[in-house]
């Protein structure tokens, strides 16, 4: 079962009043995306929901989420120039125009053919991949070394 957006601050706030999640102020809208969560809150938050509607929810893994959002991947660019010495720039991109750090209504961003929204914007999404330089570093309890991806 995939969730058909991002998180609402409203959905959020329904967490919140239950007692589960903590309550976050820096939002623009009900309607906007939850932003500022950690993974480990947004898996508190996906327990609660499973809880309450007896369905198998989890977050995807970085395999799933590529495959989800494989018809927005960015098209690769040719490197600016190929020289070795200047390796570290050759791929600055001086013509992409500059992102907005600011949240937009869900939905604002257009659905893919899995009828998912906003997998062109709005905000990062995280994934139930650990990160340390390898795809699976992960404690014997299954605790993350290094970190989740995003």
């Amino acid at each position: 079962m995939a969730a058909k957006s991002e998180t609402s601050v409203r959905d959020w706030e329904l967490c919140v009043a239950a007692g589960i999640c903590r309550s976050i102020s820096n939002h623009r809208g009900l309607d906007h995306p939850i932003t500022d969560v950690s993974w480990h809150e947004v898996s508190e938050y996906i327990r609660w929901v499973a809880g309450g509607t007896q369905l198998p929810l989890r977050v995807p893994t970085k395999k799933e989420w590529l495959e989800i959002a494989a018809d927005h991947a960015p098209v690769p660019r040719k490197p600016l120039f190929t020289d070795p010495r200047m390796a570290w720039a050759a791929n600055y991109d001086i013509t992409a125009k500059p992102q907005s750090r600011v949240t937009e209504v869900i939905g604002s961003f257009g659905e893919n053919r899995y009828g998912l929204r906003d997998l062109r914007g709005n905000v990062w999404e995280w994934v139930d991949d650990c990160y340390y330089g390898q795809p699976e570093a992960r404690m014997p309890d299954g605790r993350c070394i290094g970190g989740r991806l995003l």
